[in-house]
């Protein structure tokens, strides 16, 4: 028999599953390997098997999929799953609300089986950090590391969710410096992540009261288009889409980022020229002609990308030295200035947002 636990208050958790072929993962450590990966650790495992093993002493059950395991590994890494066998194993009766179904062949040698709500997708990575077998194969993806903060909060493993959203910083920073030089890894999409998932990261956010992880996740999802209303389908195949407030938040702020774009570029190229120039005629009109270039690079100019540098709007300039190295300065004052109002302009407030700027 079965004990549904549904409350988010008391068992608020769980959830398990495993079906078939599949990747297990992570060290044999489970979430110490995690913690490595912020600082460049963490691995991943790859197997066939299924999470049922022949001596494990408890079924959990996920929807349509279940999974034989350990208590003993699980208690140990989480109070909430402690409790939740504890509570289990000293229920005298049936609970009425037990799942339909199950007979003696559905928890063979004794075992008792637990329902429970969470995403089955989610509290397999949750196993394969416990229960791991294989080798090492790649970094983690989006869809892991949601599922260890989500339920590193849900079971209380803080270790696990900590070190999750530290990776999740990592991609989503607060600061700009770092940003400024990943933009070009990031631009082609780390493995396992999508310029969609910024729709997960906003939710993971609040669901934390991680603010710092807003300014990039939700400017990010000013720049998906109609994706940004329809969202993306998760593992378990249900939708994850934003809030109507923070849809909101993207649709208010589209506009503001077009305008203070382009007002940074036309700023990045005015006709000014440096002090000590030896050839201002000339780098007057190298600039003119980059301004009035900028008609033909509107994708660039006026979009929701604040941070695109000038040499992929006009190119490289034929400028003197002197004025050269002021357009550049300009370029990266600018940006650094649209980085320190990114908040304000998304309708949000983040403290301590820039003060990496002062």
């Amino acid at each position: 028999m079965d004990v549904v636990y549904d409350s988010y208050e008391e068992l608020e958790y769980l959830g398990v599953h495993e079906d078939s072929n599949d990747t297990l993962s992570a060290s044999q450590e489970g979430v110490p390997a995690l913690a490595e990966k912020a600082s460049g650790g963490l691995h991943l495992v790859s197997t066939q098997e299924k999470f049922w093993y022949t001596d494990g002493n408890v079924v959990l059950i996920a929807g349509d999929t279940r999974f034989k395991v350990y208590q003993g590994l699980l208690s140990a890494r989480s109070p909430v799953l402690a409790r939740l066998f504890h509570a289990r194993a000293s229920t005298a009766e049936p609970d009425p609300n037990v799942a339909e179904g199950l007979t003696s062949e559905d928890a063979p040698d004794g075992c008792f089986v637990v329902r429970v709500s969470d995403s089955p997708e989610d509290l397999r990575h949750l196993l394969r950090l416990y229960m791991p077998r294989g080798l090492a194969v790649g970094e983690p993806t989006f869809e892991m590391i949601s599922a260890y903060i989500r339920l590193g909060l849900k079971y209380q493993i803080r270790q696990l969710s900590d070190a999750a959203l530290a990776l999740l910083k990592d991609h989503y920073t607060d600061n700009f410096d770092h940003w400024d030089s990943a933009r070009i890894c990031m631009a082609k999409s780390q493995a396992g992540f999508g310029d969609i998932h910024a729709i997960g990261v906003v939710n993971l956010a609040r669901l934390t009261g991680e603010l710092s992880l807003l300014p990039v996740a939700l400017w990010r999802c000013c720049r998906l288009g109609s994706d940004l209303v329809y969202g993306y389908t998760r593992e378990d195949g249900t939708r994850e889409t934003l809030t109507f407030e923070d849809l909101g938040l993207c649709f208010a702020a589209q506009e503001k980022l077009i305008q203070a774009g382009v007002r940074a570029r036309l700023r990045i190229f005015s006709q000014k020229v440096a002090i000590k120039c030896q050839t201002s005629t000339k780098c007057k009109e190298v600039l003119a002609k980059a301004c009035r270039s900028l008609e033909k690079k509107t994708d660039l100019v006026a979009s929701t990308d604040l941070f695109v540098p000038y040499t992929r709007i006009c190119g490289a300039l034929a400028l003197c030295v002197t004025c050269l190295s002021e357009v550049k300065a300009r370029d990266k004052e600018e940006r650094r200035a649209m980085w320190k109002r990114l908040p304000s302009l998304l309708g949000i407030v983040v403290p301590g947002w820039g003060d990496e700027l002062e």
